[in-house]
Parts: C-alpha cells; structure tokens; sequence
C-alpha cells in the first residue's frame, strides 16, 4: 500500500510540473501573438495613411508628372501657431517633398516650438503634412502642419 502512495505522489508531480510547463508555453505563446498582432495593427494604419495620401494627391501617373505628385520647386506657406504666424519653404524635387525649413517662427515659446518641430520628420517620410502633432506643443505643431499645407497646396500637380 505504500508503493501505491509513492506512485500516486510521483505522477501527482509529474502532472503538476506538467501543467505548469504547458502554461508557461501558453503564456509566452500568447504574448509572441499579441506582438504580431500590434505590429500588424501599425502597418495596416500605415497602408491606410499611404492609401488616404493617394487618393488626396493621386499617383505620379494619374496626376500626369513624370516622377511624384507635386511639382518641382520651392513653396512658401504659412500657418498660425502658438504665438504666431510660422513660416516655411518646402522644396520639391522630382514630385517629392525634399526638404522643408522653417524660415520663421518668431512669435513661437522656444521649447514648446523645438518639440513641435520634430514633424518636420515625420513629414518627410510619410510624404505629406497630414501627420500628429506632438503631445505638449500641439498648437505649434498644428501651426507647422498648416504652414506645410498651404505650400504644398501650391505644390499640387
């Protein structure tokens, strides 16, 4: 009866060391699957950005350019921000945004703006002004967002 006893308590701890291997599996199985999922979840949003962007300013066929969606040149734009008018250039070279500076901002509080000034970036990658704003500088970065817009307004194919 004892024998029996030892065997009952072995497999008792086999199935109980057994468990927890498999939650632990479970577990991290689970965790590798919701970081797809947010990844997936960030590129779906980016396709969608680029699709919006698109059809705002169409393809470089459909617009009739030979390269891009806008016309090659330099634009002046201007936006109201926090203390301010903001004002930049945004240069256009071969239907792309190629650069864009900020040739005035005057009015603007120097930390908030030089946070602000970060979706300048932004806007050089995705291609187009429609980007968020920064947390804390917000009425800037919305200054420079529409300064961006207006110039690239005049920059539509």
């Amino acid at each position: 009866m004892n024998n029996n006893a030892f065997w009952i308590k072995v497999l008792s701890l086999v199935l109980i060391v057994g468990a927890i291997l498999f939650y632990s599996q479970a577990a991290s199985a689970h965790t590798q699957i919701s970081e797809a999922n947010a990844a997936l979840e960030k590129y779906a949003d980016k396709l969608e950005q680029l699709q919006k962007q698109q059809e705002t300013y169409g393809t470089a066929v459909s617009a009739g350019t030979s390269t891009g969606a806008f016309t090659d040149g330099t634009y002046a734009g201007s936006g109201k921000g926090y203390g301010g008018q903001i004002s930049v250039k945004v240069i256009v070279k071969d239907g792309s945004i190629d650069d864009i500076q900020v040739t005035d901002s005057s009015g603007e509080s120097t930390s908030y703006f030089n946070s602000a000034v970060s979706i300048l970036d932004n806007m050089l990658d995705e291609q187009t002004w429609d980007v968020d704003a920064v947390s804390g500088a917000t009425l800037s970065s919305n200054g420079l967002r529409n300064a961006v817009k207006s110039a690239l307004e005049k920059a539509k194919s």
